[in-house]
Order: C-alpha cells, then structure tokens, then sequence
C-alpha cells in the first residue's frame, strides 16, 4: 500500500466486552506500525447505550478509546475518529448501529479520505466504492 491508499481500521467493541481491551490495542498499533506510509483511520468503540452510567463495560469503553487516541496521535499517517453517535442510531439493544447510523459513520469516515483524493479519476472511482460500501453496510447490495 503506498501514500494514498486508506484504510479504516474499527475494532475494539468485543474486546472490551471480554476484557481483553489491552489485546486489541496491542493488534491495531501493530498493523498501523506495519503500515507506515499508508493513511489509516482508525475508529473509536463505539458506547453501549443501554448500560447503567456506572457499568464496568461503559467505563472500559471509555478508557479504552482514550488509549487508542493516545496511541495513535504518535503516528504521522493516522487520522483518529470518535464513533460518539447518539441513541437512536442505534439498535434497540444498543450496541449495533442502526441504517442511519452506518450511514452517519459511512459519512464520517468518508469526509478524511476525500481529503486525500489525487485526481478526477480517482474521485469517480471512489464514489462507486463509497456507494457501494453504503449499501452493503444497510443491507441493500
């Protein structure tokens, strides 16, 4: 991958319901490391809506998004993301996005990389997938 290539990179949710956030940090810097000249996004755990304000897995969520901003302010290829979105973009349960949350973040992650676009072509390319990411991402392919 080279300079003007993007990568997304959203992880994290079930290892901090398992636990295990320490691990997922530990995978995500590595393959940021590994890609040194290649943009990356990195996305933040999203918030489990439904828990009690002082549940554990609320608070681990957000120590550990606090550590991912830490970690991967230090890299010089990486954008970092908050996945803060409000209730109603969620599932009843909570921890999914609904459609008009993935597409909230569709958004979201879309806005750096067309910051990143080198020419015309590339940006009617890049349309396409962006279109058709979307629609896989509501279900609609």
């Amino acid at each position: 991958m080279t300079k003007t290539d993007m990568v997304v990179v959203w992880g994290g949710a079930n290892n901090v319901a398992k636990n295990e956030s320490e691990k997922g940090l530990v995978h995500i810097l590595n393959f940021v490391k590994q890609r040194k000249h290649t943009n990356v996004i990195t996305v933040g755990a999203p918030k489990r809506h439904v828990l009690s304000t002082t549940s554990c897995v609320k608070s681990a969520v957000t120590t550990y998004n606090r550590k991912l901003h830490k970690r991967m302010k230090m890299s010089e290829y990486v954008q970092i993301l908050d996945s803060e979105i409000q209730r109603e973009h969620f599932t009843r349960h909570g921890l999914h996005m609904n459609t008009v949350g993935k597409e909230l973040m569709a958004q979201r992650i879309n806005g750096p990389y067309q910051k990143n676009l080198v020419s015309e072509e590339d940006t009617s390319h890049n349309f396409e997938m962006e279109a058709k990411s979307q629609r896989q991402w509501s279900g609609r392919s």
